[in-house]
């Protein structure tokens, strides 16, 4: 029937086990090995895209916090500039107001003095024209 040969048995086992070894050296722990420091060179990549994202977020809070300031200055600097603006107009507007009120006291003024001359010259004109008329009067 089936016999066993313990020595081809042996020798096949040998033959298997050295086959075995030879592929676990040269195949199998090259790539397990290559596999492994994929997967180390992967984890690092992620690591190093969530420092980045985590940097990246970082810089775009300081750049946000810049701008937030920025606008906070700048609503500063025309609030200051619209009441500095504001109180000329105001310095302007008191000046043009007392420069009109002055014109207007010296031209009250003058039409004062121009109506005194004038009723003082009406007074003077009228005596005359009473003493012309009494001249003529008398005459007639």
């Amino acid at each position: 029937m089936l016999d066993i040969d313990p020595v081809l048995l042996f020798g096949s086992s040998f033959l298997f086990l050295v086959v075995l070894f030879l592929l676990n050296k040269m195949l199998f722990q090259p790539i397990l090995h290559h596999m492994d420091s994929r997967d180390e060179n992967i984890k690092n990549q992620q690591a190093q895209n969530r420092n980045t994202d985590e940097e990246l977020q970082l810089i775009l809070d300081q750049a946000n916090d810049i701008l937030r300031d920025a606008k906070l200055k700048s609503q500063a600097i025309n609030q200051t500039a619209t009441t500095e603006a504001n109180k000329e107009a105001d310095k302007r507007y008191q000046e043009a107001q007392a420069k009109q009120v002055k014109k207007m006291n010296r031209f009250q003024a003058t039409y004062n003095e121009n109506k005194t001359e004038l009723e003082n010259s009406l007074k003077k004109i009228e005596l005359e024209v009473c003493e012309q008329i009494n001249d003529k009067i008398k005459s007639a």
